[in-house]
């Protein structure tokens, strides 16, 4: 069948040859001007103003929000995409590249040019966080003793680790602040799903407490608005603490989500203990407790070490081999000697 348009090639889609085709049909549409939105805080880039993206590379981002208003009319696919930016000044970049097209059988190539104008503007994200929003706090304190400031940095860096995660999945989700407070850290929150579930991981990964309570902070979008929070009890005893278990001492090597493991004072071993048996744990010495003796002699697994406040030589098992110094714990009426940490 012959195109009914010119009719001297063959038809080849809707009674039309490939030539007649495309010069009726505007298989693309590239606007002369395409205005997308960043945010001045963040960097994020929007091309309506409602959602945004987050880019590593912001003029990937630019190239990529762009050619996202380019249009294809319907049966026509993109088979290969080329585009790059290139920058006239910090509010106005062009966007140029080149399409392969495919229409029923027929194959074209477009090559095409828009110029992006940039608007400044503030993502909701940036809005709530230097605004100050929250929806929770997670508070973490420690039982019947003061936190460590390794401890507070390693449960900051937990959460921190934990909330940066959901971010992949809402931008939404953020820190709002952090701050040190009598008695331990508050971390603010900006949706109250993200902290509990947050609060949660961290009160697995130290065997700690958790509790929830909610408080009426007014009313959005007629419904009554909520602020949670939620309190991560820490255990009294740390990693480096010793503890009586069923009558022996054992050193506190770490938890790994309810399940402590610890060392056995007596035997060197190590054990696993369940995270509701841990409520059998006492207490018996902190790690900053032990004390430093100089050693005087070593031997066939044992070392003979000055006592600093009786001055009498004790001979102490010891597993390593010791230097001029060793560390030495009391737990009840015994002595033990510690391995180099």
């Amino acid at each position: 069948m012959k195109c009914f348009k010119c009719g001297k090639n063959e038809a080849v889609q809707d009674g039309l040859c490939r030539e007649c085709y495309l010069a009726t049909h505007d298989l693309v549409k590239v606007p002369d001007y395409i205005d997308l939105y960043v945010c001045s805080h963040c960097g994020a880039i929007s091309s309506d103003g409602k959602r945004w993206t987050d880019y590593e590379d912001f003029n990937e981002g630019l190239e990529e929000s762009a050619a996202s208003r380019i249009s294809v009319s319907r049966g026509t696919v993109i088979t290969e995409e080329e585009s790059s930016v290139i920058e006239k000044d910090p509010h106005t970049y062009v966007l140029k590249g080149h399409l392969s097209l495919k229409t029923g059988p027929i194959f074209s190539e477009k090559d095409f040019q828009s110029t992006i104008r940039i608007k400044t503007s503030t993502c909701p994200r940036c809005t709530r966080l230097h605004g100050g929003y929250y929806e929770a706090i997670i508070q973490i304190r420690a039982s019947d003793r003061a936190m460590s400031e390794e401890e507070k940095t390693e449960y900051e860096d937990i959460v921190s680790s934990r909330i940066e995660e959901m971010k992949n999945i809402s931008r939404d989700i953020f820190i709002t602040q952090e701050e040190e407070v009598h008695g331990g850290i508050d971390i603010y929150v900006s949706k109250s799903r993200a902290a509990k579930s947050t609060a949660r991981y961290l009160a697995e990964e130290v065997a700690g407490r958790l509790t929830e309570s909610k408080k009426l902070a007014g009313r959005k979008e007629g419904e009554d608005f909520y602020r949670f929070t939620y309190l991560v009890r820490l255990p009294e005893y740390r990693k480096g603490d010793f503890v009586e278990y069923l009558g022996k001492y054992y050193r506190v090597l770490g938890v790994t989500g309810s399940t402590w493991k610890l060392l056995s004072m007596e035997k060197g071993n190590e054990i696993k203990v369940r995270g509701r048996d841990a409520e059998k744990f006492k207490l018996s010495a902190k790690k900053e407790d032990s004390e430093e003796w100089i050693v005087v002699s070593a031997g066939n697994g044992e070392i003979q070490a000055l006592d600093p406040y009786t001055y009498r030589t004790i001979t102490l098992r010891c597993a390593d081999k010791p230097g001029e110094k060793v560390k030495v714990i009391r737990l009840g009426d015994e002595l033990y000697a510690l391995p180099d940490d």
